[in-house]
């Protein structure tokens, strides 16, 4: 009997199973070519108009030139961040240090002994700073080439520093030398300026925070007790040498070579999507298995997501914050929807919103220091305030850039007055000071002491 031979139909399932799988080929060769098209259309694009713009792409372009060595402050402040030395480890096993920071007039004696044998200890390194803060210039030997994974050894180093400053000028103000205490303070302003000048993002966000610091730390040391008119003046002076103008726009125009660096890293080696999906927590496993596939077409698509949401907090950043204020809302909900090809772009964008209010309540904060300190003088001068902002020997920046309206100022009880913004939230507290970054305003607070002043 000869062999039976297969049905006719099973040869047929074969063949059709082997076209439907060809075809599925084809179809899924023809996507990843299509999504290779328009991924390059979209980078090319976008690169095109930051060409277009004149302004910088790679790191190489944003590298800040060196400084003589004369001149340069660098050196000097490597040496005070090596003197320096943090409080105590004890110090954090209780609620001292936290009261102290709510409070830094309302500890007991005992405290203020082992604060001052702390600043004592820390005197070489504050002299340190003090010499390099006399230099003209500062630059670090940074190591650009290292991209995204380049560190910043002065940011520590200046945070130290800053406690240490902050903590004698609450000693010498608690001596009841409001004077040193105001010069400390314009020290500490000094010092930030000068050590945080590279322009990077990370670099203006510490520079603020310590010069915000500062601010705050002038104000408890001036309800102390008046200081004279040259200390005022010489803090005035340090606040008004702080770069401003175009300051959030210049640090959204550097930091998009950074992101756009890590995009190219990514893309030539997709192993290093490891660090990424490290701060990604909404990474997922979808996105993983593609980006394994198809690691270029994403890396593509990425990273004109990545420039084009650069581009729009770039052209905020140029206007008021009151008048993109809801730009900048509606740019916070579309990162929040990412693509299925989101890979760096999500991560590298989340925090701009957040920077320009934060940049901007700094921005704030000197305005209002800057104000506050000139209607002090003018008072001092002519026996009372001005009537009205202009009235002010120089002009200065009045407009509230949370609100619709100039700052604020109102006098108080006692003869003293507050100068204030409307803060964040763009509502008229009447002066309550922030509270929680999002409620309250932004208040600079003139105290009226016994001799009048």
């Amino acid at each position: 009997m000869a062999d039976a031979k297969p049905p006719r139909r099973k040869k047929r399932w074969v063949r059709r199973v082997l076209f439907a799988l060809l075809l599925l080929a084809i179809l899924v060769a023809s996507t990843v070519l299509w999504l290779g098209s328009v991924a390059s259309t979209r980078l090319e694009a976008e690169l095109a108009r930051v060409r277009d713009a004149g302004e910088p792409l790679t790191l190489a372009e944003t590298v800040p030139p060196p400084v003589p060595e004369a001149d340069n402050a660098a050196p000097l402040l490597l040496e005070a961040f090596e003197l320096a030395e943090w409080e105590p480890d004890s110090w954090y096993q209780d609620e001292t240090l936290n009261e102290y920071g709510v409070d830094p007039f309302g500890q007991d004696d005992a405290w203020y002994e082992e604060l001052a044998a702390w600043v004592q200890h820390n005197a070489p390194a504050l002299e340190k700073a003090r010499e390099a803060a006399s230099r003209p210039a500062c630059r670090f030997d940074l190591e650009w080439e290292q991209g995204v994974e380049m560190e910043f050894p002065q940011i520590g180093g200046l945070q130290s520093l800053t406690r240490v400053l902050c903590a004698r000028a609450v000693l010498q103000a608690r001596d009841g030398d409001v004077d040193a205490a105001v010069g400390t303070c314009a020290d500490l302003v000094r010092l930030a300026d000068i050590a945080l000048r590279e322009p990077l993002m990370i670099h203006l966000l510490v520079r603020a925070g310590l010069v915000d610091f500062a601010l705050e730390t002038a104000q408890q040391v001036l309800g102390r007790g008046p200081a004279a008119t040259g200390a005022l003046e010489n803090l005035l002076a340090r606040i008004e040498a702080l770069p401003r103008d175009g300051e959030l726009h210049r640090m959204f125009v550097v930091e998009r070579t950074f992101g756009y660096d890590a995009c190219n890293v990514v893309r030539d080696d997709p192993s290093k999507i490891d660090l990424w999906m490290r701060y990604d927590g909404d990474f997922g496993l979808g996105r993983t298995v593609l980006f394994r596939l198809i690691p270029d077409t994403m890396m593509e698509l990425d990273s004109a997501r990545y420039l084009a949401l650069v581009r729009r907090a770039i052209a905020l950043a140029k206007r008021p914050y009151r008048e993109a204020r809801a730009d900048w809302g509606a740019l916070a909900e579309d990162l929040g929807d990412r693509p299925w090809y989101s890979v760096v772009s999500a991560a590298a964008c989340a925090p701009f919103p957040l920077v320009a209010r934060k940049w901007t309540a700094h921005e704030a904060r000197v305005d209002l220091a800057r104000l506050g300190l000139h209607l002090e003088l003018y008072a001092r001068r002519h026996g009372a305030l001005p009537d009205t902002f202009a009235d002010l020997p120089v002009p200065l920046p009045t407009d509230d850039p949370f609100g619709d309206a100039p700052y604020v100022l109102e006098t108080t009880e006692g003869g003293g007055w507050i100068v204030y913004s409307v803060g964040p939230d763009g509502d008229d507290d009447g002066g309550a000071p922030l509270d929680d970054d999002a409620q309250g305003d932004l208040v600079w607070r003139h105290h009226a002491h016994a001799d009048g002043r």
